[in-house]
């Protein structure tokens, strides 16, 4: 092994240590939870479309219909869950956008409570 192999490799070891102790401590997960939920609890709605907002990783968040989510139309005429414009997004009737913050292109159209 060659002098250039074990530094990269020391550096690659290094490399992972830091990782795992950032990750130990919490600090290499981004939380869109500050971003979303207020302090007093509320959710608050996508800036971009006005659309409710959800996290899936937090169940309190979640829509109750969110199971029987399809994906919205886009601008063109294209069925896709993942928006390039959203404010031009739609959904059809009794459907409503709505923005899955931990994904920040996804949109679903979820339907209203019957």
């Amino acid at each position: 092994m060659t002098h250039g192999q074990k530094f990269g490799l020391l550096l690659a070891g290094l490399a992972a240590i830091l990782l795992w102790l950032l990750n130990r401590k919490g600090l290499l997960h981004e939380s869109v939870v500050s971003k979303i939920i207020t302090p007093q609890g509320t959710v608050l709605s996508d800036p971009l479309t006005g659309a409710p907002q959800f996290d899936h990783r937090i169940a309190a968040t979640i829509p109750v219909n969110e199971e029987f989510a399809i994906a919205p139309i886009d601008g063109n005429g294209n069925v896709t869950f993942e928006l390039k414009v959203p404010q031009r997004a739609s959904c059809p009737q009794g459907y409503r956008l709505w923005h899955d913050a931990a994904s920040p292109g996804r949109y679903e159209c979820i339907p209203f409570l019957q």
